[in-house]
């Protein structure tokens, strides 16, 4: 698998793309916990006089505030931009693997080998998302991806244990960038993932719904 090279239309991609919306409501998240913790750290420093151990209690209270407050600016950073993302990530094939009332589970094809040079470890993932620009809610529908490598574990470093699909229908309207994306994975890869579309169940079941073949 190699890199898919286009331009992200940054604006659709922060509508659609349902990994920066996990970030921004991470980043709520980091934000609303940080105001708490440094407001109970001051009524405690307040109320509590100066009773060593509650004292060291809102320190502890407040470093952690802060901490969470930081990570708000830090995390943008951590994920980059739209177009940096899918720079960065190789092409997969992935499909709609079931079809649910308010969202779609896609499985896609991934190689879990941190060295690219190196054999393909294929494996399966799956994600549930909510919606893909472009795309039809049926069994089977095509969905070029990239995949976004997240963790690896001390035993296996050459190997990655969290992999997610990202589709390219998430960053651009232009259909046509989204069918050259297509074409651009081997017939045989999305072969191979429509031979294990039924294996849906094992792969969400699975740690970090990530099934090696």
């Amino acid at each position: 698998m190699s890199t898919f090279q286009f331009t992200v239309d940054e604006a659709f991609n922060r509508q659609h793309n349902e990994f920066v919306r996990d970030s921004r409501r991470l980043q709520v998240s980091a934000g609303v916990l940080g105001g708490i913790l440094v407001v109970a750290a001051v009524l405690i420093f307040i109320f509590a006089g100066h009773d060593g151990a509650f004292v060291l209690f809102a320190i502890v209270l407040g470093l952690f505030g802060l901490f969470s407050l930081v990570m708000v600016q830090v995390i943008p950073r951590m994920v980059g931009s739209g177009q940096s993302l899918y720079d960065r990530y190789e092409l997969a094939p992935a499909m709609v693997a079931r079809v649910n009332p308010h969202d779609v589970e896609i499985m896609a094809l991934v190689n879990t080998s941190v060295n690219t040079d190196d054999e393909p470890r294929w494996a399966l993932s799956a994600r549930t998302v909510a919606r893909i620009p472009g795309t039809v809610r049926e069994v089977g529908e095509r969905i070029p991806s990239v995949a976004v490598t997240a963790t690896r574990s001390v035993q296996h470093k050459d190997r990655w244990d969290e992999i997610n699909p990202m589709p390219i229908g998430w960053a651009t309207k232009n259909q046509n960038v989204v069918r050259d994306a297509e074409a651009a994975i081997a017939p045989q890869q999305w072969k191979m993932l429509a031979d294990n579309l039924d294996r849906i169940d094992d792969v969400m079941g699975a740690k970090r719904n990530l099934l090696p073949l």
